[in-house]
């Protein structure tokens, strides 16, 4: 097969899968507030960290919500309990309701970092699923204002899928596409 016709056909995948990548990701940033009677406490150091909310971790999402279909301020959330950064859960540590639309996450890893204040901040990345729509890869960020371990605090985050760029792909093959149109015609002219 020449040069050419396998630069074609290259372009031609990633200009298609580019349409299939184009399916229904979830998108979307939110942040969320815990309940007034909602905190955290931490035991652990370094990155061995284990996470424990009171009522679960209830709270609501606040201002502003780009994305998330139907999501609106005001919907409900909830943190699992108690996360070990560790060992984490297969089940989800973070579900947004709205109605019949729910949001989970799933952590498949996370980064623990103490910011200048010497709160403890969570980073966790993972699997961001939401009711009819394509699992999409995510971060979820808890900050605490406590620093020191053992003590109860107030925290906030955000969740935030970090979806696909479709038009990328686009771009990219259909510039392979040309690349190998522009090497047909100039193979062409020297014959």
């Amino acid at each position: 097969m020449k040069n050419f016709d396998k630069l074609a056909l290259l372009g031609a995948a990633l200009a298609v899968s580019a349409t299939f990548a184009h399916a229904t990701p979830v998108t979307g940033t939110l942040q969320y507030e815990p309940d007034l009677n909602t905190t955290v406490s931490y035991t652990g150091s370094g990155s061995n960290v284990t996470l424990s909310f009171t009522n679960s971790g209830l709270g609501n999402v606040s201002a502003p919500v780009v994305g998330f279909n139907g999501l609106t301020t005001g919907s409900d959330v909830a943190i699992s309990g108690s996360v070990n950064t560790a060992s984490l859960p297969s089940t989800p540590i973070f579900t947004v309701t709205e109605g019949s639309n729910v949001i989970t996450f799933v952590a498949t890893g996370d980064s623990v970092s103490y910011d200048s204040s010497n709160f403890l901040d969570v980073v966790f990345t993972g699997v961001v699923s939401e009711t009819g729509f394509t699992s999409t890869a995510g971060q979820l960020v808890i900050d605490t204002h406590a620093s020191l371990a053992g003590t109860q605090s107030s925290y906030s985050g955000s969740l935030a899928s970090l979806t696909p760029e479709p038009s990328s792909l686009m771009l990219m093959g259909t510039g392979l596409i040309g690349g190998a149109g522009m090497l047909m015609r100039r193979r062409r002219v020297t014959v």
